[in-house]
């Protein structure tokens, strides 16, 4: 004879197991499958959009920071601050001029020098940003300016090339360059 307790339980197990099957051909309809591809479509392109954002905000962020120490290194470079030159490079800091490769000491020497250069005006604009990783950045730009150093003229207008690498908490331009060109 069977028992009260374990009719009601299979009474309980056979209506899930129904209530199964019923949810599963509900939801393997066409149409609703349809829809669930829509949502889980539409969640995608809202959380790629959120990383997307965030990422560009963060790239706005570093672009602004880079393009800042840059256009102050071109005020310190007018001023002839070579203290903001010790600060601005890292220690390895290699640049490409005209004359050919400089290490850091010889940059801020340069800059010091109110006698070897004099640098009437400058203009740079058409920033642009690569980030190749969390602490590697490369700043391109186009600069003009009426510079003499030497008592020659500084080859104008350039694209530059400015490399930076984050040293702790600090941005540092590790490599700089420019290329003279006609436009």
């Amino acid at each position: 004879m069977l028992r009260q307790s374990d009719f009601i339980g299979r009474v309980i197990t056979a209506a899930c197991l129904i209530c199964s099957i019923n949810f599963a051909s509900f939801a393997q309809s066409p149409r609703n499958a349809a829809r669930a591809e829509e949502r889980a479509v539409s969640f995608s392109r809202f959380k790629a959009a959120q990383k997307t954002d965030g990422k560009s905000d963060d790239n706005n962020r570093l672009k602004e920071t880079l393009v800042d120490l840059e256009k102050k290194s071109w005020e310190a470079w007018k001023n002839h601050d070579g203290k903001y030159f010790e600060n601005f490079l890292s220690d390895d800091h290699v640049e490409l001029g005209f004359g050919g490769p400089s290490d850091k000491g010889l940059v801020v020497k340069v800059v010091a020098s109110v006698k070897f250069c004099s640098v009437k005006s400058y203009s740079v604009d058409q920033f642009q940003l690569t980030q190749f990783s969390g602490n590697t950045a490369l700043l391109i730009y186009h600069a003009a300016q009426d510079t003499t150093c030497g008592g020659k003229p500084v080859p104008s207008p350039v694209w530059v090339s400015s490399l930076y690498i984050k040293r702790g908490k600090r941005w540092l331009n590790a490599a700089y360059q420019q290329t003279q060109t006609n436009k």
